[in-house]
């Protein structure tokens, strides 16, 4: 998934060298492995192994939620890519397809590796062995409902003090069935409003202070939020 072209930009010993740091020595390694894996993490973020500061510090975004919410959907759709057969594109599926965190960076913001984690609840999800300390950016993402382990992800998260985003997917699925159910009374504004502030009430009920709350559809990114998500990663440098 490191490909030529992703790197273009840096010279070959510069690539080797954060293929080397992100895969022998941090973010895949055993849990018992932890605190090396951070000592390491931190180490290629700032400079290569020759002590060469980078211009933009990697930066790695954990993509976590339930399974079937759509995480690897989001993942490719961020990197620009409408499905799973194009190269390097994260598999999904209607059975869960990602069976270890795996690392996907962005195409143009180069410094972005995104991290497309198993579904939570699912046998290969073990949230408590997760290091928060070595990701800079954590969205969740849900589908249909928020349910109370979206909510305790988002509280263990917050309680690292680490950056959140919450992500409220398949909003097109969410319209179509209102539409049938309240045609009568339907209001597309009013529905989107409902969701946002559920999602915004929940995560407020953890304790977590102004959430970031982006409504999408990964099957029609022209619509809704995922626009003002992507301009948000830019504007905030990840």
């Amino acid at each position: 998934m490191y490909t030529d072209e992703v790197f273009s930009a840096l010279c070959e010993d510069e690539v080797e060298d954060i293929i080397r740091a992100l895969y022998e020595s941090t973010l895949c390694d055993t849990v018992g492995r932890n605190s090396d894996r951070e000592h390491v993490l931190q180490e290629s973020t700032a400079c290569d192994s020759k002590g060469r500061d980078f211009m933009n510090p990697v930066k790695n975004i954990a993509i976590m939620g339930q399974s079937g919410s759509g995480k690897s959907t989001l993942v490719n759709a961020i990197r620009g890519l409408h499905n799973d057969e194009e190269e390097n594109a994260a598999k999904t599926g209607v059975v869960e397809t990602t069976m270890e965190p795996t690392a996907y960076p962005h195409p143009t913001l180069r410094n972005l590796i995104f991290w497309d984690f198993p579904g939570t609840g699912t046998p290969n999800c073990i949230t408590q062995s997760i290091n928060y300390h070595q990701y800079d950016l954590f969205i969740i993402i849900a589908s249909e409902r928020v349910r109370h382990s979206d909510m305790e992800l988002a509280k263990n998260i917050w309680s690292m003090k680490k950056k959140l985003y919450f992500v409220r997917n398949k909003i097109d699925t969410d319209l179509r069935a209102s539409k049938v159910r309240r045609w009568k009374t339907y209001d597309e504004q009013r529905i989107l409003h409902e969701i946002q502030d559920n999602c915004i009430r929940g995560l407020s009920d953890c304790g977590i202070d102004e959430p970031r709350v982006f409504l999408l559809s990964c099957l029609e990114l022209d619509k809704y939020d995922f626009h003002l998500l992507m301009m948000t990663l830019e504007k905030e440098q990840y």
